[in-house]
């Protein structure tokens, strides 16, 4: 798997949509965002949830897939409003400064791919702002040794000097059909992995990690954006 900069090759789960209810746990989170950059938007599964959480909020969408991206564009949240104020079909890392935000939140790629998404969000947030990415629970210490050191010398470079993590976890868990397991196919969860929402930025460095209780739909809709 290369880098975001050169030409990704991307595993078929890397598409896939975010189920409403993980975005809905972190929304009494996130505070106020005035403007948020949904980062590998897909079809606006994510961005759904925030334009009926912010609906004030100047919300931009970056999408690589076509489809995905034309799905995004034409998005339309309850009572008809857009999802988006505007949705790019571009690498959302090569949008510029332009794009900082006080909220970037994805769904991202794993593996190595997290860690680009993660650098470019980092880079474009404002100050004071919040970088909010759904990952397995386990990412921060995966054993996987073609992502592992590369991870872990990023981890150490955002270590506040007292030595606490220079971000912090919230882990989803509770009952439902797939307890603590998003359903990514529908039916049932793509993984035994658990996830976990990870946040970045000043307000969250070194913020002691915590749980978030959900109770997920009894039966589990169709996650797949596009069969």
């Amino acid at each position: 798997m290369t880098s975001l900069f050169d030409e990704p090759t991307r595993d078929p789960l890397d598409f896939n949509r975010t189920p409403a209810w993980c975005v809905e746990l972190l929304i009494p989170e996130l505070g106020q965002p005035k403007t948020i950059l949904d980062a590998g938007c897909g079809d606006g599964a994510i961005g759904k949830v925030l334009r009926q959480a912010f609906p004030e909020a100047t919300i931009v969408g970056v999408e690589t897939d076509y489809a995905r991206w034309y799905a995004a564009e034409n998005a339309t949240g309850k009572g008809g409003q857009r999802v988006y104020d505007r949705a790019h079909d571009s690498d959302w890392t090569a949008i510029g400064t332009r794009a900082a935000a006080d909220l970037i939140i994805s769904n991202p790629p794993f593996g190595l791919m997290a860690l680009d998404f993660l650098k470019c969000a980092l880079a474009r947030v404002r100050p004071g702002g919040t970088v909010a990415f759904l990952l397995p629970t386990h990412w921060d210490h995966d054993p996987d040794t073609k992502t592992e050191f590369a991870r872990q010398r990023f981890l150490d470079s955002i270590r506040l000097p007292d030595g606490r993590e220079g971000y912090t976890k919230l882990a989803i868990v509770g009952g439902g059909p797939n307890p603590c397991r998003p359903s990514f196919r529908g039916g049932s969860s793509t993984a035994t992995d658990r996830y976990a929402w990870f946040m970045f930025g000043e307000p969250w460095a070194g913020k002691p990690s915590k749980r978030l209780h959900a109770i997920p739909p009894a039966v589990a809709s169709t996650q797949l954006e596009i069969p």
